[in-house]
């Protein structure tokens, strides 16, 4: 299975910015996390057998509520993700 580690800065917190990825996530069969992060940005693993869809779930966050100023992802390994996404706690 293919990942990626995404990190999302802006103002991306307080603006139903996981949410979004939680829906977009399930519409394009993604599994992972997604989480706040204590410096104000949101971080997610995001997992599929295709790069391509990959590539495409990152290209779309950049389209979430809030204000989105950077989208920073790097190939990460899958581990214990598979079949869903959700929302897990600030880290």
């Amino acid at each position: 299975m293919n990942a990626r580690r995404v990190v999302v800065k802006g103002k991306v917190q307080g603006v139903g910015f996981r949410a979004y990825v939680l829906r977009l996530a399930c519409d394009r069969g993604i599994s992972g996390e997604v989480w706040n992060r204590r410096d104000g940005a949101v971080e997610m693993i995001a997992a599929h057998e295709s790069d391509n869809q990959l590539d495409r779930f990152v290209d779309a966050l950049g389209g979430g509520p809030g204000l989105v100023v950077d989208v920073h992802a790097n190939p990460t390994i899958a581990e214990g993700y598979s079949g869903e996404f959700t929302i897990g706690p600030t880290q």
